[in-house]
């Protein structure tokens, strides 16, 4: 009877299949005669692709059907009388969790102020703190300004409540010791044992026997999966997606849980997206997120980038369609990370066991927990792609016109996307009109840190679709300033009532913030002689009887 090996060779005689080493799969079932291979040694085969070679997505997917496929085809030449069931493994088990008895615990809390057990347990039931975390707690990572605690891998929000008893306990506590839990000696942190033994004592006494530390974690973290995204609980609680999900979504009440709502790119948030990025460095995380928003590469075309792409004496990435200037830093990163392989691997993201990634799908999935991890949530490649077209929107506008002829494969202008899609972003300009009042070309270009061409064109459609409006060189946003198609009616009316005006009268009835701007209107009024000046910076009509001086 032939082997999976020798079946195998048979079915790819008359078919193709993408994405599967076959060594790797055949290293593990290939040996296995085809009539003893059973629904658990497939099984056990995938799981062992998945735990351990950390296949996933579509390449996952492409093992689990070929398999699939000679077993068919197996079976259609009468070697197994069967086709084995090919699943994954059973749904697994959610962590065993007691719920506490919140009557029990309010009264619990209520009996216990600014104790060792009332500081445990509401450092464990309002924070989902672990009890290293809390045992080893500093007062210095209590934020009262913003009320949260910072901690090395997230910051987690602190209700009212908590900041009330924290603010209690720091003036009965802070001058004995830096902990936040402190032993009886008021100096040394509580031994993490001592912790155990005091919670246990004081759930036992208020009958919650089954209850256990981690159990106020839980109920933490389930609560909050009521009232938030999950990517933002996983920042918060710590705990990555996949596990929150396995672990803890099965004790949400019908499973709902809040969608995370899209966050928008702003300079506060292009500022944490840098501190992310030093940290990350060469990672596969990092250099993702450096390629998609410092270059504006599409996020399909990320793991077929090559080093050959890369020209390292004029500091540029070459592609058929364009050549990408790579930034300083990015480019002594790249440089590092090739000499670091020693010329092993073409690719240039690789995922931690240098196989080349799956696909893009796990390199958005692995990009956006990172995030989360880093307290950045709602973004995602995609987003960040966009963000850097939005950046250069007219070069991409270029770009799209030009429709250069390009492989499938290594393209770097994003495909589907219309010029009318990607416009220049509007809201910082209007913010900054709505402090500042008014500005000049050359300032909002450097305060907006965009291109010429870009800063024109933004301009140009913030113009044409009424965002601002110009007088002279300066621009305003139209509620602040008299409309233009008012601004002569206006003038004449106050004029006529007040004649003679001055030109920082009229400067301030129109709203210009400076006194000059107000000629770039009464020019051509002055022109055409429906304003006349008499004497110096005074303005009137016609028929006014003063001597007049003409324009």
């Amino acid at each position: 009877m032939p082997t999976f090996n020798d079946v195998s060779a048979n079915w790819l005689e008359q078919n193709s299949v993408n994405n599967v080493d076959f060594d790797l799969l055949f290293s593990k079932i290939g040996d296995i005669d085809i009539k003893n291979l059973s629904s658990e040694t497939v099984t056990n085969c995938l799981i062992d692709l998945y735990d351990n070679a950390k296949l996933r997505g579509v390449v996952f997917t492409s093992y689990r059907k070929f398999i699939g496929d000679v077993c068919q085809f197996a079976f259609d030449k009468g070697y197994i009388p069967e086709i084995p069931q090919i699943g994954l493994r059973n749904s697994p088990t959610p962590n065993l969790f007691n719920k506490p008895d919140d009557c029990a615990m309010q009264l619990l809390l209520s009996h216990e102020g600014y104790t060792p057990a009332g500081t445990i347990l509401r450092l464990a039931w309002f924070c989902g703190l672990l009890r290293n975390e809390i045992t080893f707690l500093l007062w210095n990572q209590v934020d009262f300004k913003e009320n949260q605690l910072v901690l090395p891998d997230r910051k987690i929000p602190l209700s009212n409540q908590m900041v009330t008893f924290l603010s209690g306990l720091h003036y009965q506590n802070a001058h004995y010791s830096e902990y936040v839990l402190i032993s009886s000696r008021n100096t040394a942190p509580m031994a993490e044992q001592s912790v155990s033994a005091i919670v246990r004592k004081s759930l036992d006494s208020y009958k919650q026997k089954n209850v256990r530390l981690n159990d106020l974690r839980i109920d933490y973290i389930i609560r909050a999966l009521k009232e938030s995204s999950r990517e933002y609980v996983s920042y918060i609680s710590g705990v990555d997606l996949p596990a929150l999900q396995e672990h803890y979504l099965p004790y949400v009440e019908d499973g709902v849980v809040p969608e995370s709502e899209k966050a928008e790119i702003t300079q506060r948030v292009r500022a944490a997206l840098k501190d992310f990025l030093q940290k990350e460095a060469a990672s596969m995380v990092g250099l993702s997120v450096r390629f998609v928003w410092q270059m504006g590469i599409p996020v399909p075309v990320l793991p077929l980038l090559k080093w050959q792409l890369i020209d390292f004496e004029n500091s540029m990435a070459v592609f058929e369609d364009r050549k990408i200037i790579i930034p300083e830093d990015f480019l002594q990163i790249l440089q590092d990370v090739k000499i670091s392989r020693d010329g092993i691997y073409p690719y240039i993201i690789l995922n931690d066991t240098k196989r080349n990634p799956t696909d893009a799908f796990f390199i958005q999935k692995a990009v956006q927990q990172a995030l989360i991890r880093s307290g950045i949530t709602g973004i995602t490649l995609p987003d960040l792609q966009n963000d850097y077209w939005r950046q250069h929107s007219s070069e991409l506008r270029e770009l799209l016109n030009r429709n250069p002829e390009v492989s499938a494969e290594f393209y770097s202008i994003p495909r589907n996307m219309s010029s009318e899609l990607i416009r220049p972003p509007m809201d910082e300009l209007i913010e900054y009109l709505r402090i500042n009042a008014s500005a000049n070309y050359r300032t909002l270009k450097n305060a907006l840190n965009f291109s010429e061409a870009e800063m024109k064109l933004l301009l140009k459609e913030c113009l044409t679709l009424g965002k601002i409006v110009r007088v002279g060189f300066r621009y305003y946003l139209p509620d602040t300033i008299v409309h233009r198609e008012n601004q002569k009616a206006t003038i004449i009316q106050y004029v006529a009532s007040h004649q003679p005006v001055t030109s920082s009268e009229l400067s301030a009835l129109m709203g210009f913030e400076e006194r000059r701007q107000i000629y770039w209107v009464l020019s051509p009024l002055l022109k055409s002689g429906e304003l006349v000046r008499s004497g110096r910076n005074k303005y009137c009509l016609p028929d006014y009887d003063s001597v007049l001086v003409t324009a």
